[in-house]
């Protein structure tokens, strides 16, 4: 399983045509990648979770477009796509007494590998658990 620290913005966006090409095209021009993407809408606005490469100045190329952000650590990790990995991790921080924010997730079918965003209550006690180092 490989673990890694990163940044997450999420950015709040109107519900309306063209917001989400908005943020992807400032993401785009400025030749930064992102690791995970996902968006959750609400009644007036979706809030959109982005994840971009390490080095970035997302969070300052959002606020000068006008975007509103929050920016948080989150965990990137990367599993074994197969049945009941989720699942076993969830049950390591859950049995460390860590609580797990959220969490969202993309593979394609014919990858051997997952990756997951994890928003977790203490992430240096999640990363001591996922790298067995603690209980």
């Amino acid at each position: 399983m490989n673990i890694k620290r990163c940044r997450q913005y999420s950015v709040f966006l109107e519900n309306r045509v063209g917001a989400l090409a908005e943020v992807c095209t400032i993401i785009a021009d400025r030749k930064i990648n992102l690791h995970a993407i996902c968006a959750i809408d609400t009644i007036e606005e979706s809030i959109l979770r982005i994840v971009p490469e390490a080095g970035s100045e997302i969070g300052r190329l959002l606020d000068q477009a006008g975007f509103r952000s929050i920016e948080s650590e989150v965990l990137l990790v990367e599993l074994v796509n197969q049945p009941g990995a989720t699942g076993d991790l969830a049950t390591r921080l859950s049995q460390a007494g860590i609580n797990i924010n959220y969490v969202y997730a993309s593979v394609h079918p014919q990858c051997q590998q997952a990756t997951l965003v994890l928003r977790v209550g203490d992430i240096d006690q999640a990363l001591a658990v996922l790298q067995g180092e603690g209980a």
